[in-house]
């Protein structure tokens, strides 16, 4: 039998079998589990005065939560959702009250225990490149390295130094333009019926138009769809 966690409808079955006077060995029976599951949940979950469900369901949830003195599990709820949507860590770090170390932390802890969140990152796919060869596919014309960008950007001190990328949606038909102020975290979004550059073009200045006058710079990738980027 494999193991899985037990749930808090268990744990409330655990509960009213032990009020009713049951054994653990019996209520293992009942739930279908082995006795040393049960009797472990009892001894490591119970309150000082017995076994109360809510209680046991509490103290299991935090003890499995990444970081529960720093991070409630409700971000990370947050966070497993918007990389569902595909979106960077980069970006999730922006939106959400979780560092960027620590997204990557938790992916790579879950991939250690046989979870699939990493699928979610873009980049896990690309393909590599022969060694020595030069990397030519893609690449855009007066491009700038993001290494040559100004400290004041790299310092966060001002509105207006903006990150852009897109999210691709199911079967790559469509996606979402998304736009970051590092300063700020401000989040612009908005859906396109594709990735060509004429049409994420056009939706960037559309979303941009109201703080144009506002706007010091915008890091993007190197994708194809931002090779309008002049």
């Amino acid at each position: 039998m494999n193991y899985t966690h037990l749930t808090q409808e268990e744990r409330y079955q655990i509960y009213t079998l032990l009020r009713e006077g049951f054994s653990k060995r019996h209520i293992a029976w009942r739930l279908n589990r082995s006795p040393s599951t049960i009797s472990r949940e009892i001894k490591r979950n119970r309150a000082r005065n017995g076994y109360f469900a809510k209680h046991a369901n509490k103290v299991a949830r935090r003890r499995h939560c990444p970081n529960p003195k720093r991070i409630p599990c409700e971000m990370w709820t947050h966070v497993i959702s918007y990389l569902d949507l595909q979106w960077s860590p980069e970006q999730i770090a922006s939106c959400v009250a979780v560092n960027l170390h620590s997204i990557y932390r938790f992916i790579r802890q879950d991939k250690n225990k046989g979870g699939t969140l990493f699928h979610n990152l873009r980049f896990r796919n690309q393909r590599k490149r022969k060694y020595g060869s030069p990397e030519t596919r893609g690449q855009l014309s007066n491009r700038k390295s993001i290494h040559d960008r100004p400290i004041e950007i790299e310092q966060r001190t001002r509105f207006g130094d903006l990150e852009i990328d897109t999210i691709v949606g199911k079967k790559h038909q469509q996606s979402l333009v998304s736009i970051v102020d590092r300063k700020t975290g401000y989040l612009w979004l908005k859906k396109c019926s594709s990735r060509k550059a004429e049409e994420i073009c056009q939706t960037t200045i559309s979303l941009l138009e109201p703080i144009k006058d506002q706007l010091k710079t915008i890091t993007a990738d190197n994708g194809k769809e931002f090779s309008l980027h002049e």
